[in-house]
């Protein structure tokens, strides 16, 4: 990053932000480890697993909003469009995605579940997998109750009880 940051204070300026925000922006992207990406795919990528990294860190929302908002700027800069509009483009679903597609009809269809709880779950099992490292060739038999453990401590650390059993059933 330290080669960039010339130009993203740059980019930055030119594009009317304050002195403050610029500040605030590179302070939180000096925490982490940039490289130059050559494709808009990678650093794409980079963004969601740092992003979530930060949440599970347990940083505060300011933090991780200013992390994603640097993050999301540095996108702009280097592949001259938003994320949002990359993303949009270039909505073709993930393994995870398709698999979390299959079971939110399923929790809709034949558990009838109402739609939010459905979300809901969805959001709990993408969280899961995410922290594994679920991909297609993840072997669930390798899985011990501690990483189970470890997830639930790690990612729910501030709900109560009741509510990171309720979440995990799922």
């Amino acid at each position: 990053m330290k080669c960039q940051t010339n130009r993203f204070t740059e980019f930055l300026r030119n594009k009317k932000y304050s002195e403050q925000t610029i500040r605030l922006y590179l302070n939180e992207l000096e925490k982490i480890d940039i490289v130059d990406f050559k494709s808009a795919k990678d650093l794409d990528v980079f963004i969601n697993s740092t992003v979530n990294n930060a949440k599970n860190q347990g940083l505060t929302k300011s933090h991780i909003d200013s992390l994603r908002a640097g993050l999301h700027q540095l996108f702009l800069m280097s592949f001259g469009i938003t994320i949002k509009e990359y993303r949009s483009q270039n909505n073709s679903k993930d393994f995870i995605e398709l698999l979390l597609d299959d079971f939110f009809n399923y929790s809709t269809n034949f558990k009838s579940q109402t739609i939010s709880t459905a979300m809901a779950e969805k959001s709990h099992i993408r969280t899961f997998l995410n922290y594994i490292g679920f991909d297609a060739s993840y072997d669930f038999s390798q899985m011990k109750i501690e990483d189970i453990i470890d997830f639930i401590n790690t990612c729910y650390t501030s709900l109560k009880e009741s509510t990171k059993g309720a979440g995990f059933t799922t």
